[in-house]
């Protein structure tokens, strides 16, 4: 019989948006704490002065903050903007 299991809110009904939003902190916070787990090893590396690890946690935390966020395509937008335009051929 149908009637045991509860009803799903309509995707656009505010129990809907309620619950999308309850939940999107704690990706947020996992995030957070793997960017912090990061940054207290690039600084033991530091303290250790083991410079290429020090280098490649750095650019790999700085792209962990860059394309989430969405800068990547900000700045393709910029840059394919600040191009010349091409001569017609011919």
């Amino acid at each position: 019989m149908g009637g045991t299991r509860p009803l799903e809110p309509a995707p656009d009904s505010p129990e809907a948006r309620q619950r999308k939003a309850a939940g999107a902190w704690v990706g947020s916070l996992i995030f957070a704490l793997f960017l912090l787990f990061l940054v207290v090893f690039d600084a033991q590396a530091v303290y250790q002065q083991v410079w290429p690890n020090v280098a490649g946690i750095t650019v790999f935390t700085v792209l962990l903050l860059i394309v989430p966020t969405g800068v990547a395509r900000r700045l393709r937008r910029v840059l394919s903007d600040r191009k010349p335009p091409k001569p017609p051929a011919g």
